[in-house]
Formats: C-alpha cells, structure tokens, sequence
C-alpha cells in the first residue's frame, strides 16, 4: 500500500523459542478407574486352570477322527462340542497315564524318549 505512514511499534517482542514440547505437545490422560483386579502372585496355587493358546502340529487322520468325535458327542448331546475341549480332555487323559506309568523300567535314548522293544 504506497502512501501510507508505516506505523512501527514503540516495545521490542520478545518471541520464545520453540521446544519440543510446544511442537509436539504430550497428551495428558487422567488416571482411569477400572475394575480390573491386579495380580499379586503368591506362593499358593489355585486350583483353577487358565487356558494358554499355544499352536501344535497334528497328523491329518487325528484331526479327522477329533472332527467325527465332536459330530457324535453334538449328536449325543445336542449342544455344541467344541474341538478344543475334546483336545483338552485328551491331553488330560493322556498326562495322567503317563504320570501313572511306572517309569523306572523304561529305557530312554540319547533323545529323552523311549526305546522301542527289540
């Protein structure tokens, strides 16, 4: 704009430089209320078994024979039968045979697993 006065200002400024805080402000969250039960461990065990998702590697016909066992107990049933419990049931009954087994005439290999009969 050509002819008109230029008004200049009487105080200096003063301009902060910035920081990384005022470029990139942190977000302040108030503490959240929660009903969460915190665990505290203890040297009791509880009686209650927690499921753990762990991935294992099972032979076609095994999965097969799962899947028929499933259809017969829904049919038994006549609720829904899931492939995980029958899973879970399996791995009980095997774990406690084993753990009835009397190991102290069993022959390991270099492996850790039994040696077949010759």
């Amino acid at each position: 704009m050509d002819g008109l006065p230029v008004i200049e200002s009487h105080t200096k400024e003063v301009v902060a430089k910035p920081t990384a805080s005022s470029i990139f402000p942190q977000p302040t969250r108030e503490p959240e209320e929660t009903n969460e039960v915190t665990f505290v461990p203890s040297n009791e065990r509880s009686n209650e078994r927690r499921k753990v998702r762990h991935t294992f590697d099972i032979l076609a016909d095994q999965l097969l024979a799962l899947r028929e066992l499933v259809i017969e107990r829904e049919k038994i049933s006549g609720e829904r039968v899931l492939l995980g419990e029958l899973v879970q049931e399996a791995l009980d009954m095997f774990i406690t045979k084993e753990r009835n087994k009397d190991v102290t005439n069993v022959r390991t290999n270099t492996y850790g697993k039994p040696e077949k009969s010759r």
